[in-house]
């Protein structure tokens, strides 16, 4: 039986190298179980409780690699000016809040795993 999800947020993308991998929630009341993606190329995986440092940013239009590369070398700058410890695991987290269409009052961050 197909089941729909709607859209969900934020929509998280990971970058490492030359791999991006985006990834959906899925909301809580279907956590314990998840509809069985219908798409060899979709898969369910259960992430363990973590913790990220974050650095939120309004860019004015959906923002592009450049942009949260820049982003995430400044969280990188500030944490390590500050002292603190993370991983970057190889790779750093992108947050997506707003639609494609959304076009002012955008809400953006980048995530690095604390360690």
């Amino acid at each position: 039986m197909k089941q729909g999800i709607e859209m969900t947020a934020p929509v998280l993308s990971s970058y490492s190298k030359n791999t991006m991998v985006m990834s959906f929630m899925v909301p809580s009341e279907l956590s314990e179980n998840p509809p069985t993606p219908n798409d060899a190329d979709v898969y369910i995986q259960r992430v363990p409780r973590t913790q990220f440092y974050v650095r939120a940013f309004s860019p004015l239009f959906a923002p592009s690699y450049g942009t949260y590369s820049r982003q995430f070398r400044q969280l990188k700058d500030d944490l390590i000016k500050d002292g603190n410890s993370y991983t970057v695991d190889p790779r750093f987290f992108t947050a997506g809040y707003d639609g494609p269409w959304t076009s002012s009052k955008r809400h953006n961050e980048v995530w690095i795993t604390k360690a």
